[in-house]
């Protein structure tokens, strides 16, 4: 029964072997708080970082409909994005990684504009 949901029992083991190195490391409470609230905060993350890896056993055509089904609903909130093609807008659902930042992380700009990441 423990296995019928893999995803938690990754989490059990992600939240074991973190609580085991923060012990090791004597990290201090606030640190391993704010250590767990992001892992509990990021499943949903990594759960749709997963389904992408999954998607590749699907056909093409197939994938643009799964992600067009799941994502277009937040790419029509956005003026720019809404105005586009439906085409347009399923090859912009292609490049669209699932991403996480804790609380307090500031997101900075790559100076090409291109990138953003986490300082």
């Amino acid at each position: 029964i423990a296995t019928m949901n893999p995803h938690r029992v990754e989490f059990e083991q992600t939240m074991d072997a973190l609580n085991y190195m923060m012990a090791d490391q004597k990290l201090d409470q606030g640190l391993r708080m704010r250590i767990r609230q992001y892992i509990r905060a990021s499943g949903h993350v990594r759960h749709l970082q997963r389904y992408n890896t999954t998607l590749e056993a699907i056909s093409d055509a197939l994938q643009g409909e799964v992600l067009s089904a799941t994502t277009e609903r937040l790419l029509v909130g956005i003026p720019y994005v809404s105005a586009c093609t439906e085409v347009f807008r399923a090859r912009l659902c292609r490049l669209l990684v699932p991403r996480l930042f804790a609380g307090r992380e500031q997101v900075c700009i790559q100076e090409d504009g291109a990138t953003a990441w986490i300082q």
